[in-house]
């Protein structure tokens, strides 16, 4: 990858991997095109090829880049004190919506890279990927508060609940990449249900 890519402006910079994200996450590996990539990048070919050299090193490229954005999503966690169950998941849902304001595709396109079967990628990414739900789950429950769980509910249950209530969630909703203040409208309605979900489950006496 040329290191000029980052003396670009950090908003043309964005434009290129935005556009570069909406194309991966839109196809599979093979069939996303460097010339749609170039367009919705709002770039030329050449200049794309001259950044990053090819498709493979674009594409290893934004999954790095993904990939950190993640990190720093978990760092900004870590750095909470609040140990309560649907509190530690509203947060990480507000850090969510901070990246996708800033990036739209970012999570369908790490979502296209775990299914992605073509051979001449998924070798390279398919280690990150390994265990991380069950990885994630597991540090998730580290510092969190169980007791204010009714007595008959398992915490571990709830969070498979709340992530596919999640998925489910979004699935429904189908929204356009770029429209910020629906996403916005979204999380807050998002969080109206994981309130919901703490009324059924929490003890009179935390509610």
């Amino acid at each position: 990858m040329n290191e000029k890519f980052f003396d670009l402006p950090k908003e043309k910079q964005n434009a290129i991997i935005n556009g570069a994200m909406h194309v991966f996450a839109k196809y599979e590996y093979k069939k996303a095109t460097t010339e749609e990539i170039a367009k919705e990048a709002g770039i030329s070919k050449a200049l794309l090829f001259h950044y990053f050299g090819n498709k493979k090193s674009l594409y290893l490229f934004l999954y790095d880049y993904a990939v950190q954005k993640s990190y720093e999503q978990k760092k900004e966690l870590k750095n909470k004190k609040d140990n309560d169950f649907f509190n530690k998941i509203i947060d990480a849902q507000n850090c969510k919506v901070k990246i996708l304001l800033e990036h739209p595709d970012i999570m369908m396109f790490l979502t296209k890279v775990y299914f992605e079967e073509n051979e001449e990628v998924k070798e390279v990414v398919k280690d990150v990927f390994k265990n991380s739900a069950v990885e994630a789950k597991i540090d998730f429950f580290k510092d969190v508060d169980l007791t204010k769980f009714k007595d008959d509910v398992s915490p571990k249950e709830v969070l498979n609940i709340v992530f596919w209530m999640a998925e489910g969630f979004m699935k429904d909703k189908r929204l356009e990449a770029n429209k910020t203040v629906d996403l916005l409208k979204l999380n807050d309605e998002y969080v109206k249900y994981l309130k919901v979900l703490r009324k059924a489950f929490y003890k009179e006496e935390y509610l």
